[in-house]
């Protein structure tokens, strides 16, 4: 049996598509478990209706309580030998599952990653690869460099892992981490891991859209990056080593800088003295500033910043957003 775990916040219009191409795999045998964190009633209801369609459903209501936690709530009811994670705006190939249990099977590894593709209406649509592998392969662990692990372990989506040992069994997210919970978790998942297969077949439909939890506007996104970077930083000591560290420094201080387009973002409706104070307690904090002089990020957000510059780095988030249209929906990070 192979478990999937579908985490629901308020994703009406798009629930319907996404457990539909969960219940047309090929494989067959599958525990789909819906995780209604806290929505509105219309979506809550289409749960209802959904979960009533097909016996292999498993439907959890819970108060809201983020995305870590809901996942972690279908993990404690996951039966499979096997599982997977689909997001509740996204859809999967129907050959996705059985394609994925086949290649663990072959490989004898604990976690296989494929690719996806990135759908962003109005614009074309592009494969989400990983840069580097060329082709399918299966990976040994121990020669995983930092590099190629972070672009490995970035989403817990485009994974399915074995749950037959304990040590995976055993494993959750990071309950009240708001950024990267998918990376914290796949760094742990992957340095339990032996062999990790990879599959160069995009077979994960991820939709980009204004509104989803990744793309919105967080009033508390410095105090938020400071917990998830001390966390991530935990994490891959304790399971990769020392050596890794500077390559998610660097990815932590990739968030910094997106946190000024946050912050000034059009979405963003504060005064513009709150949002000027929020640059400001950015530059200030020295968690943030840390993280930032280990990165070793040259480019003038990151001089200005360490600068303290509040109000240069004020105007230049106000360019940013007006100047990139990709900023509306949150996928302007560099």
């Amino acid at each position: 049996m192979v478990s999937v775990i579908i985490p629901i916040y308020n994703t009406g219009e798009y629930l319907r598509q996404c457990i539909a191409s969960i219940c047309k795999q090929s494989y067959t045998d599958l525990q789909i478990i819906m995780v209604d964190d806290g929505s509105d009633s219309d979506t809550a209801a289409l749960c209802d209706e959904i979960a009533a369609s097909d016996s292999r459903i498993v439907l959890i209501h819970k108060r809201n309580e983020g995305v870590s936690i809901a996942r972690n709530t279908g993990l404690d009811m996951a039966e499979g030998d096997v599982v997977c994670f689909v997001d509740s705006d996204d859809t999967i190939s129907s050959l996705m599952v059985e394609t994925l249990v086949d290649t663990l099977t072959k490989t004898d590894t604990q976690i296989v990653v494929c690719d996806a593709v990135t759908i962003n209406p109005g614009h074309p649509d592009e494969i989400d690869t990983i840069a580097g592998l060329t082709q399918s392969c299966t990976l040994s662990t121990s020669t995983i460099s930092p590099a190629m692990l972070a672009r490995l372990a970035g989403s817990a989506w485009r994974c399915a892992y074995k749950r037959t040992d304990k040590r995976y069994a055993a494993l959750r997210f990071p309950a009240g981490i708001k950024f990267s919970e998918d990376r914290i978790y796949n760094i742990a998942a992957m340095g339990m891991a032996t062999k990790i297969a990879y599959i160069k077949t995009p077979f994960y439909n991820r939709l980009i859209r204004p509104g989803s939890a990744c793309f919105r506007f967080y009033p508390d996104m410095t105090e938020q990056i400071v917990e998830m970077r001390a966390v991530l930083l935990d994490t891959v000591m304790k399971y990769w080593g020392h050596d890794y560290v500077n390559e998610y420094e660097r990815q932590v201080a990739g968030q910094i800088l997106y946190a000024v387009t946050n912050f000034t973002a059009p979405y963003n409706t504060a005064r513009i003295k709150d949002k000027l104070s929020s640059i400001r307690q950015l530059c200030d904090n020295e968690r943030i500033r840390e993280c930032m002089a280990n990165a070793g990020f040259s480019d003038i957000r990151s001089r200005l910043l360490s600068a303290k510059a509040y109000h240069c780095l004020f105007s230049l988030g106000i360019l940013t957003n007006l100047k990139h249209k990709l900023c509306h929906t949150g996928q302007y990070q560099q």
